[in-house]
């Protein structure tokens, strides 16, 4: 045998090993079962036990731009935009949270509680931009957090970050773009 020989019967060899621990690989995935494994973790995750309204809210959020829509916004005013949007788009039960670094919004929907916070879009420290309410681990959503249902109350304590006045708030939520795709949707 000539030194040709050898490495083209080196090649195979090698080629056969190869082919035969992807095999067995192959096998032991499916003996295990990993398929199914995945797709159960899949459905463990907190945000496939979301109803498919507030997931379709979620997917338009993430894909607004952060720099040209309400996100990046300060968030007390960015919670009074979003507020009205809400409150547009037939949401009945609000209330706007707020501590002294963050506020957000938060809604009512199959009768459980909802933050809605489109300035998580831009600061990713802040978690999903809208996420249930018990599942919230964030510390900005608990510090020394106070609740307003009435909106005439939290500008009156946050005029300081507010730079609109209530009707043009309402315009703003009416023409962002941001919350117009995220918001255009029907769930009753």
């Amino acid at each position: 045998m000539n030194k040709e020989d050898l490495r083209k019967r080196n090649r195979e060899l090698r080629h056969k090993i190869v082919l035969r621990a992807r095999q067995q690989k192959v096998k032991a995935l499916k003996k295990a079962g990993q398929d199914n494994l995945k797709k159960a973790e899949k459905l463990k995750d907190p945000k496939y036990s979301y109803p498919e309204v507030i997931l379709t809210i979620l997917k338009r959020l993430k894909r607004i731009d952060p720099n040209r829509t309400v996100a990046g916004m300060d968030p007390h005013q960015a919670a009074l935009i979003s507020f009205f949007k809400l409150k547009q788009s037939g949401f009945k039960e609000l209330r706007i949270g707020s501590n002294s670094i963050h506020a957000w919004v938060e809604f009512e929907y199959d009768k459980k509680w909802w933050i809605f916070d489109p300035v998580a879009v831009k600061d990713r420290s802040l978690g999903l931009p809208v996420k249930k309410k018990s599942d919230t681990e964030e510390i900005q959503y608990s510090t020394l957090s106070r609740y307003y249902s009435n909106v005439d109350d939290y500008i009156e304590t946050w005029n300081n970050s507010i730079d609109y006045t209530k009707d043009e708030c309402k315009i703003a939520a009416m023409d962002d773009p941001g919350l117009q795709q995220a918001l255009n949707i029907s769930y009753h």
